[in-house]
This record gives C-alpha cells, structure tokens and sequence, in this order.
C-alpha cells in the first residue's frame, strides 16, 4: 500500500468532494466551470495536505520511524521467483530452443551500391488497386 493514499489522497478527495457540495449550495442553479476548480481545490489541499497528515501516512505503513519488524518473511516469498542467476537463465535458453546454434549469424546489411530510381518504384494507391 502506498504512505499517502489513505492518509492524504483519501482525504483530499473527501474535502474536494465537500468543497464543490458547499459551492453548489451556495450558488444554486450554476454549473462549476474549470475557474472554479482551482478554489475549490486549494480549500482541500490545505486541509489534506498537512504535516500532521503526511507524518501519520509514514508511519501507518511503516516507514517512518523505521520499523523494519513491520514485514514478515512472507511478504517477500512472491519476489523470489524472479531472483535467478545470469547463468540459470542462459541455461534455460538452451533447453528451450535446442536447435538454434550458438554461433549463428544475424542478418547482415547490403552493400550493394545500386540506387533505385524514383521513377522506377511503383506507387500503389487505392485507384491502382481496384
């Protein structure tokens, strides 16, 4: 779980949401267009967005104050199918395609100095087609 999804982003969307109620009740019969997002959005930032919330965020999941016992061993067992060696993969390589060689060539460039002319490369367009 990230720090501050609960503890700030939660928040922040509850006061948004509770900003653009009030505004709403207050100026019955309008719509908030986007100059009225930038208010609205300041009035949740600065209830949100508190040193007090952010602080409380870290230590909810466990990263401020260190707090290394906070993670089991299990928690961890899921990374341990990607933890192979370098040699455990080239190896696997092999069984799975024996009959591709080892030293085999990879296509090479032409070095063919022939120019093709403009005039001599035929243009398909929908009415050639037909």
């Amino acid at each position: 779980m990230q720090s501050l999804d609960v503890s700030v982003y939660g928040p922040f969307k509850a006061y948004f949401s509770a900003a653009q109620t009030d505004w709403l009740l207050s100026h019955p019969g309008k719509v908030i267009n986007i100059l009225h997002i930038v208010a609205l959005a300041s009035k949740a930032y600065y209830n949100a967005f508190t040193i007090k919330s952010i602080c409380s965020s870290f230590k909810a999941a466990g990263h401020w104050p260190v707090n290394s016992p906070i993670f089991s061993d299990t928690d961890f067992l899921s990374s341990f199918v990607t933890d192979k060696l370098l040699n455990e993969e080239n190896n696997s390589d092999a069984v799975l395609n024996p009959h591709v060689e080892e030293n085999s060539q990879s296509p090479q460039l032409s070095t063919s100095k022939a120019i093709v002319e403009p005039d001599r490369i035929e243009r398909n367009t929908p009415c050639i087609i037909r």
